[in-house]
């Protein structure tokens, strides 16, 4: 049945008006794809999303068009691409070869674009963002349109005051917006086996060599690669200028800390969503638990986040459940763009959305236009790094092909159907097929977007948790 035909019938099923659907969105803050259980990772690391993706929608193919948290919930809230919203790094010139990010790190999100949180507003809703995320926080604009943002800190706490919200008597429909960062960096131990297993290297007296200078002591242990007390500079400044080896099974410990953070934030998941289905039934709301980035642990000589368009970096987990309006236990396969969901959420809640948002996706119609992603050059890593990590960086596909090229010349074509990973760079074999990928690419790689700005003046409280995330340099 086409959906759009799905959902005329829910709104003429009843002649006195049916009410608005609940609507809760979850973003699990640094999720990628590969790792959860869900997309095939061999761990039990999304049991719970399993759960939720039985009684709806799994996209196995969504690419999030930006890398780290400013442009793709930027990008999110406003159904946008980057080049049109306008929120990323705020790169100007490197003077002396150095590039500035003394006052800001980047641009802001376009001040005459209607926000997701505003669509909901203007249809009668009330609007809840809370986040643990530091650049989710009110001031800086990106959460834009709710009634109500707030910044908590820990997971635990987001998770304890949606359970507030939730508590509250409701005279109108909710839409509900939740950041959970558990999965960010950094990578502290959880109670899984495969974590309880390499508990020793995480001791001071017993870690290898490597990774002691970077430990997190207390009473969770882990590994913090920002961490620059002890060194001239962070841990992942100094594996990506080649001044810090770590061994594949250093590479391991880090994923296996990563895959026991994904499984605890698979359960804080449930937690919400218990409550959600307690107040709410599964009838009559909406939800849409997806992530806005990825993470990378040396695949392509890389780390953590930002910096490339790779596939580690941009391909995301997305479920929407929403019995009544989507069927269940269904996967698409068609490729989607994080900001797609933006139009689809408004069209499953009735909302005013573009028209078709969700028929040719859920009928696995080839995509007609193609899937992007862009990373502007973080100003931290462009002056301490430079090379690859000082240029802008397109991820331009369409079908199963994609050229990932910069602006200082690189480009490389992969074929997705036999490499998802792209490991296998293709370009010399199809140098033809390279130059027109090319020329479709280049007006992305060419477009500055908005003025760099120095608009975004962070507190010093502010600045200095911004900074240990590694957004704000020294």
């Amino acid at each position: 049945m086409r959906v759009a035909t799905l959902l005329l019938g829910l709104t003429a099923c009843d002649p006195q008006g049916a009410r608005s659907p609940d609507v809760l969105l979850v973003v699990m803050d640094t999720v990628r794809a590969d790792r959860l259980s869900l997309y095939g990772h061999d761990r039990p690391t999304s049991p719970y999303l399993e759960r939720l993706a039985a009684a709806g929608v799994v996209f196995d193919d969504c690419t999030t068009a930006g890398v780290w948290t400013w442009p793709s919930h930027a990008s999110l809230f406003t159904g946008e691409p980057p080049t049109v919203h306008g929120a990323h790094f705020a790169v100007g010139e490197p003077e002396d070869g150095v590039w500035p990010h003394d006052e800001a790190v980047a641009t802001r999100m376009r001040s005459d674009l209607p926000t997701l949180a505003e669509h909901f507003v203007r249809a009668g809703y009330d609007t809840v963002s809370i986040a643990a995320n530091e650049l989710l926080t009110p001031e800086l604009g990106l959460v834009r349109g709710f009634q109500e943002a707030y910044q908590i800190e820990g997971d635990r706490g987001v998770v304890e005051h949606a359970w507030e919200v939730l508590a509250r008597p409701q005279t109108r429909p909710l839409f509900l917006f939740i950041n959970l960062m558990t999965a960010h960096a950094p990578y502290t131990e959880t109670g899984n086996s495969w974590v309880a297993a390499r508990r020793s290297e995480l001791d001071p007296e017993s870690a290898p060599e490597w990774v002691r200078p970077y430990l997190v002591e207390g009473e969770l242990r882990g590994v913090d690669l920002r961490k620059n007390e002890e060194v001239e500079v962070s841990g992942v400044e100094s594996y990506l200028r080649g001044s810090l080896q770590i061994p594949p099974e250093g590479m391991e410990l880090l994923l296996d800390l990563y895959d026991g953070e994904l499984a605890l934030v698979d359960e804080l998941v449930a937690a919400v969503l218990a409550r959600w289905y307690e107040g709410r039934g599964r009838d009559q709301s909406i939800v849409a638990v997806t992530s806005d980035h990825g993470e990378l642990f040396g695949e392509h000589g890389l780390l953590e986040h930002r910096g490339h368009v790779y596939p580690e970096l941009v391909r995301v987990p997305l479920v929407i459940a929403a019995p009544g309006r989507l069927p269940a236990g269904v996967r698409v396969s068609t490729p989607v763009q994080l900001h797609d969901l933006n139009p689809m959420l408004r069209e499953l809640a009735g909302l005013e959305a573009p028209a078709g948002s969700l028929d040719p996706v859920m009928a696995n119609t080839p995509r007609s236009d193609p899937i992007v992603a862009i990373a502007w050059p973080d100003p931290v890593l462009a002056s301490v790094v430079g090379g690859r990590l000082a240029r802008k960086w397109v991820l331009y596909r369409t079908g199963e092909e994609a050229v990932v090229s910069s602006d200082g010349g690189d480009a490389e074509l992969y074929d997705l159907a036999t490499d998802p990973s792209m490991t296998n760079d293709r370009s010399g074999e199809h140098p033809q097929r390279v130059r027109t990928l090319l020329g479709r690419a280049e007006p992305l790689l060419a477009e500055t977007g908005p003025l760099p700005t120095k608009d975004l003046v962070f507190s010093k409280a502010l600045r200095d948790r911004l900074r240990a995330l590694g957004y704000v340099g020294e």
